[in-house]
């Protein structure tokens, strides 16, 4: 059965508390499906928004008003350490499979704290004042921070967490951020990030100045910029990235769908279109939902369900809401907590069948040490130990020098399905087949290049009167070139069968063998029982001649022996008549 639930945190508990709460709990873990429960809670923790990180094994929560990070263990139920900081954490951030615990300081700082060695690294510093808000891409190759400076930093992760030293006399730090989005005239807010691995992904901020804008932050362009009319407290993005989700001040939700922009064509998204890059969109006011009746104060936090049908946002009178997105209504008041909820973290769903687990899980967390200063050859230091458990089998390559290496058997529809976005390859032949659809037959031996009108469809076949001038070379050369990516396909695709027709035919001839060998045993079996037939018959003639004859000489002793009583007693008969 599938299970999904969701942990939330309250920040300073209101004087009015509710009293059915245990008294200190500050982190509570909900059940959301198949039945909405409390069902968990953690004591002694008051957190600010952003300032809350939940991994498989483990709970980080930033205190607020002070400079310590409470580390609790999910596997225990329990709080598990007190980390102090030197200055206050204002955000945290999960990254490298939750192995590395991303901090943002009052002062302007990112820390790295890697959870399994207890290396501390600070990057340099870039804000001028608090990062309020940090997103990890799902790659984990790219950190982005907000500050209150208005200010969005994008930084190289991997950079950040490198053993290697940089070089004093190269004039860029490979740590500093590689870009820096600096659009927004206001304090961020809030930072989410899209949920795919190419590198179209995207990034979503939130500001003060009631802007939400979208990123490509690969790139360091605007995609499109929100005028909001409100400050946006939260955002949320839709699992497939077809919009997002906003709460505000006075509790209203607004849901932003990309696919409904002004000018774009009906089901086209067209955030990746530059000509609308630099005209703001107003989204319109029947996208805003309230719940006027329940008083339910500024929306702090919210978060998504695993399949989007559901909304949860969390409100600074300390109720949990829970919304339709489908029909953008209010459902019901899932629970009232005794504080603020400034943290809503939704957990992965549970119970989906052959789910792979993760290799490492770290049941244990090393506090942090700051890290004296990497060495210029990147060897890793002595005291450097990773501590973690092994909860599957480690991918190992084929080493065997006697076998040769097996090939995987996973078919190109399949390797597509699971891959984190299109493969190169399948767009390069689809692009290659959609212009060999347009390609007419060679007239006078020459090949001609088709073009149709704006509005026709890119499916259609064009006759040649509508065809366009004689091609450059270049276009003659770009169509060669995609001739050649579909017969390389096709090619390909022939091989394939030709494999597959041989195996038939080896098989079929094993089969044909078999079955002439069966015919060749059955015929000499025969021809065995037919020679013992044949030899038993002539036995058996044999046998009833020499029968024949003996039986023919008794026949004839007894008609001699029949002759001599017969003559005797006649003599016999005689003698008694003369008497």
């Amino acid at each position: 059965m599938l299970h999904e639930h969701f942990i939330s945190s309250i920040g300073t508990p209101l004087k009015a508390a509710n009293t059915s709460v245990t008294k200190d709990a500050g982190i509570f873990v909900y059940e959301l499906q198949p039945m909405a429960a409390q069902r968990s809670l953690f004591k002694k923790s008051a957190t600010l928004p952003q300032c809350l990180a939940v991994s498989d094994s483990h709970i980080f929560a930033a205190q607020a008003g002070k400079a310590i990070v409470h580390v609790y263990s999910r596997e225990k139920g329990n709080q598990e350490a007190l980390i102090p900081f030197q200055e206050r954490i204002t955000c945290l951030a999960l990254a490298a499979d939750d192995t590395v615990l991303v901090m943002g300081t009052e002062s302007g700082k990112v820390q790295l704290w890697e959870l399994g060695t207890g290396r501390l690294v600070s990057a340099p510093q870039s804000h001028l004042q608090a990062i309020t808000a940090l997103a990890v891409d799902p790659t984990s190759n790219f950190l982005l921070s907000g500050s209150a400076d208005s200010h969005i930093h994008v930084w190289a992760l991997p950079a950040l967490l490198s053993l290697s030293r940089p070089d004093s006399f190269a004039q860029d730090d490979p740590r500093a951020p590689i870009r820096t989005l600096s659009n927004h005239r206001g304090g961020i807010t809030a930072l989410v990030s899209g949920h795919s691995h190419w590198g179209a992904n995207i990034v979503l901020s939130a500001a003060e100045d009631s802007t939400v804008m979208v990123w490509d932050y690969q790139r360091g362009v605007t995609l499109r910029t929100y005028l909001i009319g409100q400050v946006p407290r939260a955002l949320a993005l839709d699992p497939v990235d077809r919009g997002f989700y906003a709460s505000y001040d006075d509790g209203s939700i607004q849901l932003v769908d990309f696919y409904a922009a002004a000018g774009s064509e009906p089901g086209v998204n067209a955030l990746h279109d530059p000509a609308q890059s630099q005209v703001p969109v107003q989204p319109s006011a029947d996208s805003r939902w309230s719940a006027e009746s329940q008083a339910l104060g500024a929306g702090l936090s919210i978060g998504l369900s695993w399949d989007g049908s559901k909304l949860l946002s969390g409100h600074a009178s300390g109720k949990i809401v829970v919304w339709d997105t489908s029909k953008g209504k209010f459902i019901s008041c899932l629970s009232v907590l005794p504080g603020p909820v400034t943290n809503l973290a939704m957990l992965p769903p549970t119970g989906f069948p052959n789910t792979p687990g993760k290799t490492l899980k770290l049941h244990y967390v090393t506090k942090p040490r700051l890290d004296p200063g990497s060495n210029e050859s990147g060897a890793i230091p002595e005291n450097y130990t990773f501590v973690a458990q092994l909860s599957s089998q480690l991918p190992t390559p084929h080493i065997s020098s006697a076998e040769p290496p097996t090939t995987s058997t996973q078919s190109d529809f399949d390797f597509a399905l699971t891959h984190p976005s299109f493969p190169s390859s399948l767009l390069d032949e689809g692009l290659a087949e959609l212009a060999s659809w347009r390609e007419t037959p060679a007239q006078s031996g020459a090949s001609k290049i088709t073009t149709s009108e704006p509005s026709a469809d890119f499916m259609s076949f064009d006759d040649a009167e509508k065809s366009a001038a004689e091609p450059t070379l270049v276009d003659e050369n770009k169509l060669l070139r995609q001739q050649i990516v579909s017969l390389r396909r096709a090619q390909k695709a022939t091989f394939k069968q030709l494999a597959e027709k041989n195996k038939e035919v080896d098989a079929l001839v094993k089969e044909q063998k078999a079955r002439d060998s069966d015919a060749v045993a059955k015929e000499k079996k025969r021809s065995k029982k037919v020679a013992t037939q044949w030899n038993g018959l002539q036995a058996d003639e044999t046998q009833s001649d020499e029968g024949t004859v003996e039986s023919d000489e008794e026949a004839d002793v007894s008609d001699e022996e029949m002759e001599d009583a017969l003559s005797s007693g006649d003599e016999e008969h005689s003698i008694e008549l003369s008497d």
